[in-house]
């Protein structure tokens, strides 16, 4: 896996009038799969750059986990996107950890029954929660 993962490693920042609005970063997880790690504010600007990333994870076919702890903006286009891997990938992806602007975002949209999401596991927790069954975020948010 290492040697395809080095071809498919990448970092993306998004920049606007020079101030960072986001990064999406794909790596290994623990030797077990890969992390994808979303950060800062996503809305169309980083829609294609989140496609691509979630592209590259779902070529590698191994478990990967997806943190959402970092997302302090989230807008539509880029939670339908989420919602939609979340169950095309459902088998293979996990989200994990959502900011409260995710989980605001998801309920907003009305899309927190489409948003399946890993039992919380807290950053001391990194172990791997890709053979748990997802849970969908309640409506109390």
């Amino acid at each position: 896996m290492t040697g395809v993962l080095e071809k498919t490693k990448q970092k993306t920042i998004g920049i606007r009038e020079g101030v960072i609005l986001y990064h999406i970063a794909i790596g290994e997880f623990d030797g077990t799969g890969i992390l994808v790690e979303l950060t800062g504010e996503l809305d169309l600007s980083a829609l294609e750059e989140l496609r691509e990333t979630f592209d590259a994870a779902a070529y590698l076919r191994e478990p990967a986990i997806v943190d959402l702890s970092g997302v302090t903006f989230l807008d539509l286009l880029c939670a339908r996107e989420l919602a939609v891997r979340s169950h095309l990938y459902a088998h293979q992806m996990t989200l994990r950890n959502p900011s409260p602007e995710v989980l605001a975002t998801a309920q907003a949209c009305g899309l927190e029954e489409w948003l399946l999401l890993a039992p919380e596991t807290g950053d001391r927790d990194r172990e791997r929660t890709s053979d748990r069954e997802p849970s969908i975020i309640s409506r109390a948010v």
